[in-house]
C-alpha cells in the first residue's frame, strides 16, 4: 500500500495494557514502524491475563515488532538507548517515576536524541495527584463518568470498554502529530503527557457545564437522555432490545404511527413531563414485535433507531463487511486458549481521499523480532548474544 502518512516514522513503544498499546496501534495503522519493547520472559501484562486480557493484547498489538530487553541491566539499557538513537517517538505508559528510576527520563534521553518526541500517558498531569497510580476505571470514577453511567437504582458502573484509556491514547496521537509538525520548524523534539484523569474530565465537559449552570447533579439515565424522549432501549418479543432515539416532533409522530399508539403530548415539553407514561406505553408495544422487524419498520419511517447488538451481530454486520472495517489477524503464534486461530478485529476507522491506512500484520510473539531489530540498528551477533 502506498501513501501511508506516517511511513518511515520510527516509534518505540514501552506500552502495556491498553493506553500505550492503543496509541501505538493507531500510529502503526497510519504507517509508522512500531517496535514494542517488552520485558524478557513476561512481556505485556495482557499477554497472559485470561480471556479478556488476551483479547486486549491481540487487538491492540497487531502490526508491531516485539523486542525483549531487560531495562534493569546495563546491557539491556544500552540496547534500548541504541534503539532510541534513530527513533522519532518514544511512547510509554509506565507508572509515575518508573522511567526516571530506569534512568530513562526525558532530560536524559533528549541528550541522546534532541529530536525525540517523548510521550507519556500517565494517570494525571503534573499536580497534587501526579504521583498516584491510575487506570481507566480510576479515571472514570474520579471524573464523574462512573457516577453518570448505569441506572439510577443500580449504582455507578464503568463503561463497557476502556474508553478513557483509548481517549487518552487518541489525545497522545494528536499531540504526537503536532509535535512532529513543530519539529519540522525547530528541529527539536519535546515531552508530552496525555493523562487519563484530565482526558476523562474533558469527556464530561458538557455535564460539568450542566452542573454549574443549574446547580444540580445530573442523574444516571441508562440508555435514555435527559433532554429527549422517547429515547431509550426497549425490549422486544424475542428477548432482544431496540434503541429508539426521537429528537423531533416528526420522529414522535412516526413512532406513534409505527407502534399504532396515540398519546396526547404534542410538544417537546409535554413529552418530557410525561416520560414515564410514554416509555411504559412504548415498551408494551415493542414487546409485541421481533427486534429486527421493528427496526426495519422504524427505519422505513425515518425514525432514528438501532438494534442493541451483541458482539456476534457486530462481527457479521453487512455494512462493516462492505466498508472493510475488519482485518483478519493470525493469533496462532502467540500463547492463548482461543477457539479460533484467525480472528477479525477493527482497523483504523477513517477513510480519506488523500491518504491510505494499513491493517497488516498479526500480533507478535514475545521477542520475535529482537535479533532482526537489533541488527538493524547496528548490533553485531556477538553483542546481541
Amino acid at each position: 500500500m502506498s501513501d501511508l502518512p506516517l511511513e518511515s516514522l520510527n516509534v518505540v513503544e514501552l506500552g502495556h495494557i491498553v493506553a500505550g498499546p492503543y496509541a501505538g496501534l493507531i500510529l502503526a495503522d497510519l504507517g509508522a514502524d512500531v517496535v514494542k519493547v517488552e520485558r524478557p520472559g513476561h512481556g505485556d501484562a495482557m499477554r497472559n491475563a485470561g480471556k479478556s486480557g488476551s483479547s486486549m493484547f491481540h487487538y491492540l498489538n497487531r502490526g508491531k515488532e516485539s523486542v525483549t530487553v531487560d531495562l534493569k541491566t546495563p546491557e539491556g539499557k544500552e540496547a534500548f538507548l541504541d534503539l532510541l538513537e534513530s527513533a522519532d517517538v518514544l511512547l510509554e505508559n509506565y507508572s509515575p517515576g518508573m522511567m526516571e528510576r530506569f534512568g530513562l527520563g526525558y532530560e536524559v534521553l533528549r541528550e541522546r536524541n534532541p529530536g525525540l518526541v517523548y510521550v507519556s500517558i500517565k494517570g494525571y498531569a503534573d499536580g497534587p495527584y501526579s504521583d498516584r497510580v491510575a487506570s481507566d476505571p480510576i479515571a472514570e470514577a474520579m471524573s464523574g463518568l462512573m457516577n453518570m453511567t448505569g441506572h439510577q437504582d443500580s449504582g455507578p458502573a464503568r463503561a463497557g470498554t476502556s474508553i478513557v484509556d483509548m481517549n487518552a491514547a487518541a489525545n497522545a496521537v494528536i499531540s504526537i502529530l503536532v509535535a512532529l509538525r513543530e519539529r519540522e520548524r525547530t528541529g527539536e523534539g519535546q515531552y508530552i503527557n496525555a493523562p487519563l484523569f484530565e482526558a476523562a474530565v474533558s469527556l464530561m465537559g458538557y455535564w460539568i457545564a450542566y452542573q454549574q449552570m443549574f446547580d444540580e447533579e445530573p442523574k444516571r439515565m441508562g440508555a435514555s437522555h435527559a433532554s429527549q424522549t422517547p429515547y431509550d432501549a426497549y425490549p422486544t418479543a424475542d428477548d432482544k432490545y431496540i434503541f429508539i432515539g426521537s429528537t423531533s416532533d416528526k420522529h414522535w409522530h412516526a413512532i406513534q404511527d409505527v407502534l399504532d399508539i396515540s398519546l396526547p403530548y404534542e410538544s417537546h415539553h409535554e413529552r418530557l413531563q410525561n416520560r414515564e407514561e410514554i416509555d411504559r406505553t412504548i415498551e408494551n408495544k415493542t414487546k409485541e414485535s421481533r427486534r429486527d422487524e421493528l427496526v426495519e419498520k422504524m427505519i422505513d419511517a425515518d425514525v432514528p433507531c438501532a438494534p442493541v447488538n451483541e458482539l456476534a451481530d457486530v462481527i457479521d454486520d453487512p455494512h462493516l463487511e462492505e466498508t472493510g472495517l475488519f482485518t483478519t489477524i493470525d493469533i496462532s503464534g502467540t500463547e492463548n486458549d482461543a477457539v479460533e486461530t484467525e480472528i477479525n478485529v477493527p482497523a483504523f476507522p477513517v477513510w480519506s481521499t488523500g491518504f491510505d491506512t494499513t491493517a497488516e500484520g498479526s500480533p507478535p510473539e514475545l521477542g520475535a523480532d529482537t535479533e532482526r531489530v537489533l541488527r538493524r540498528i547496528g548490533h553485531s551477533d556477538e553483542k546481541i548474544q
